[in-house]
């Protein structure tokens, strides 16, 4: 079986910064992922960070994120990939938004 040009060309992943962005995460943070499936192909979730009531696990649009503090399996391979939009600071009921680097 071969693979394509864009799984091939992939660098490996930096778990390290992975998992600390991961835990960086709180509730209300906007993020977007990009999840590659073979049922639909690549799929783009965009919004805001929950986390969910049942698995306690922080979760977007429900997919989830972490588990006990890691990257998701998918986050970690190579079938997806997470961008932190930006995190939302309440300062004075005002919201101020700080863009931050993605790995």
């Amino acid at each position: 079986m071969q693979q394509s040009a864009l799984s091939s060309a992939q660098p490996r992943r930096n778990l390290k910064a992975l998992t600390t962005q991961v835990a960086e995460l709180r509730e209300g943070d906007l993020v977007g992922v990009m999840v590659r499936s073979e049922r639909y192909g690549v799929v783009v979730i965009e919004g805001r960070v929950t986390r969910s009531n049942s698995s306690k696990s922080l979760v977007v649009g429900g997919y989830t994120l972490e588990t006990v503090g890691r990257p998701e399996t998918d986050l970690r391979g190579r079938r997806a990939r997470l961008a932190v939009l930006a995190h939302l600071r309440w300062n004075a009921g005002v919201a101020q938004v700080a863009r931050r680097a993605t790995h």
